[in-house]
Order: C-alpha cells, then sequence, then structure tokens
C-alpha cells in the first residue's frame, strides 16, 4: 500500500483494557499474507497499558483513534468504521484472532462476487468459562437451517431468504464471524448505532438485512473467538435492555422499510428477551428486578416460560439453576 493510499480492507478493532490479549489479535491480522489493508485500532477510553502498548508498535499499517472515556462497543464500531478508508471494511475483537490467509480469502470472493455486500464465516469459539472448545455454526445450526441459501464457487453460500426472520432468533453472524462488509453497504444503509453496546452488531445486521444487503458465508472457520468472564456475551443481566432497545431500533426499520410482515417476530423477539431478563436477574438471587422484568414482559404477552422463571426467582438461583437444565432436556 503506498503511503497515503487508501488501502483495500480497513481492519476495525475496538478494545477496552484489553493490552494483555490485543497484541495476540493485531499479530494475527499484521501476519496475513494479504498486505494491502490497515488496521485501526479504536481505544474505547482504556485505563490499563493499552495506550503504551499502542505507542510501541511501529507498523505503518496501524492507525490509532479512540475516546477518553469509555462509551461502549457501540461508540467504538462507529467510530472505527467512519476512520476507516478501505472499500472493504473488516472486524477483528481485540480478543480475538484470525486465521492465516483469510483476507486473501474474503478479498478474493468479493472480486469474484461484486453482488454480495457482507461475507462471514463459522469460528472456532474458546470458552475459558467451560473449558470448551467449539464450532460456531454447530452452536447456530438451528438457525441456518431456517435459511435458504445456494453454493457459490470455492465454498462460499449466498443466503436468499430468511435471514431476518432468523436473526430475530439468535445473531447467527455477529461481528466475530463477519469477514468484512463493503463500504458501498455502510454507505447505503448507515453505521453502527453509538447509543447500543453490545446489541449494535445484531441491530446493523437486521437493518442491512432488510434494507437488502446480500449476504454470503463459509462454513469454513477464518476466526478464532475466545470467551472469558470479561466478555461482553457474558453479561446477560446488562445486556438484555439494550437488546430491548435495538429491537425497537429493528421495528422503526420495518415500518419505515415497509416490512410489517415482520413486526409479530420482534413482538415475540421482546418477549423472549424480557424472559432472558427475568432468568438473569433469577440467577443472580435479584427477586425485585425479576418481578419488574417479568411486568415489564406482560405487554408483550403471556409466556409460560417467563413465568416458570419468575417462580425460580421467587424460590432462588439454586432453583433457577435447576429448571434451566430441565429446559435444556
Amino acid at each position: 500500500m503506498a503511503v497515503g493510499s487508501a488501502p483495500t480492507v480497513s481492519v476495525v478493532t475496538p478494545t477496552y483494557n484489553r493490552a494483555r490479549v490485543l497484541p495476540r489479535a493485531l499479530q494475527s491480522a499484521l501476519c496475513q499474507g494479504f498486505e494491502d489493508f490497515e488496521i485501526v485500532v479504536v481505544d474505547d477510553g482504556s485505563t490499563d497499558d493499552t495506550g503504551q502498548l499502542l505507542s510501541g508498535i511501529t507498523d505503518p499499517r496501524l492507525r490509532v483513534t479512540g475516546f477518553e472515556r469509555n462509551r461502549g462497543i457501540g461508540a467504538a464500531r462507529h467510530e472505527g468504521v467512519a476512520a476507516s478508508r478501505g472499500r472493504l471494511i473488516a472486524f477483528l475483537d481485540s480478543d480475538d484472532c484470525w486465521k492465516p490467509g483469510k483476507l486473501a480469502r474474503v478479498v478474493a470472493a468479493f472480486d469474484r462476487h461484486p453482488e454480495l455486500d457482507l461475507l462471514f464465516s463459522d469460528f472456532e469459539e474458546i470458552n475459558h468459562i467451560r473449558s470448551t472448545r467449539q464450532r460456531g455454526f454447530d452452536q447456530a445450526a438451528a438457525l441456518l437451517r431456517r435459511l435458504a441459501s445456494r453454493p457459490l464457487p470455492e465454498g462460499w453460500w449466498s443466503i436468499e431468504a430468511g435471514a431476518a426472520e432468523a436473526l430475530l432468533w439468535g445473531n447467527f453472524v455477529g461481528t466475530t464471524s463477519v469477514v468484512a462488509a463493503r463500504r458501498t453497504l455502510f454507505e447505503r444503509v448507515g453505521n453502527f448505532r453509538d447509543d447500543l453496546s453490545g446489541p449494535e452488531d445484531f441491530e446493523f445486521l437486521w437493518r442491512a438485512t432488510v434494507l437488502g444487503a446480500r449476504l454470503a458465508f463459509t462454513r469454513e472457520a477464518l476466526v478464532e473467538r475466545y470467551k472469558d468472564e470479561s466478555s461482553i456475551t457474558t453479561r446477560k443481566r446488562a445486556f438484555v435492555p439494550q437488546r430491548l432497545r435495538a429491537l425497537d431500533a429493528c421495528e422503526a426499520t420495518a415500518r419505515s422499510a415497509g416490512r410489517l410482515d415482520l413486526v409479530a417476530g420482534l413482538r415475540d423477539a421482546r418477549a423472549r428477551t424480557c424472559c432472558d431478563l427475568v432468568e438473569a436477574c433469577a440467577l443472580e438471587g435479584r427477586r425485585l428486578d425479576a418481578w419488574r422484568a417479568f411486568w415489564a414482559s406482560r405487554r408483550f404477552g403471556w409466556r409460560a416460560e417467563t413465568a416458570k422463571q419468575l417462580l425460580a426467582a421467587t424460590a432462588g438461583p439454586r432453583v433457577v439453576s435447576l429448571l434451566r437444565r430441565a429446559l435444556r432436556h
């Protein structure tokens, strides 16, 4: 990449107090065989050694931006996209890694299929909480079966229908597995919402899908995702209210796009999300918060599972854990 010229790919890496694992993520990108890219690291107000670490990296492909105080992952992703210059935008979270050859594979797919807007892949999830290692698509198998897809060359699959409906049951994409998107997609549908922290990726993907984005995926694992106690996805009680706000935004998108057929699914998704909040409060022994969450869920319709979670919350966290195991079988 010539000095001052726009790269083919911009890699957006938000980070907050991840100095311990950030070098692993950056190294996995800097060692890609494909060279025409930049890494835009967004330091979201870190208070650890992140700043010192980044100042010590002299690779000219690295650019650093960010905030003086922590604003959340949505604002960091938004800032990274806004600061990027590439015609393709990829995402690498600071606690994850890319497999070798990932960028070259993605750029080749976009060059071969100009009709595609966004590509995502399977990933390996290394869960340090449960000491497990598994494939992300295995966990999302039921959701992937909801999609109508057709094969493309070199192991890619184009999604023809069903993405918006499936996303309401679970985010089978997520920024961990988004290997890249075209800049033109962001110009067409807008950036990540900077007021969402956690479900900002779900809301963006759902918005993009409803507004006509063409998605494709590969079952090859191109990313390693690491999950520990500090991961956003482990903090359910804080995440659920953000999820409800994201679903409100999704309904606004559906109505403005004339997709009223999706409104009922959004209502069901809100009811399931409230049930998750009742469960999360119950597991922490927060009985009053569980009752409040149950009361809020009533405007989205009666769900027997939510009532079961509330009864378990009244009995205590041990009963909630037993109920969770029973519901899985």
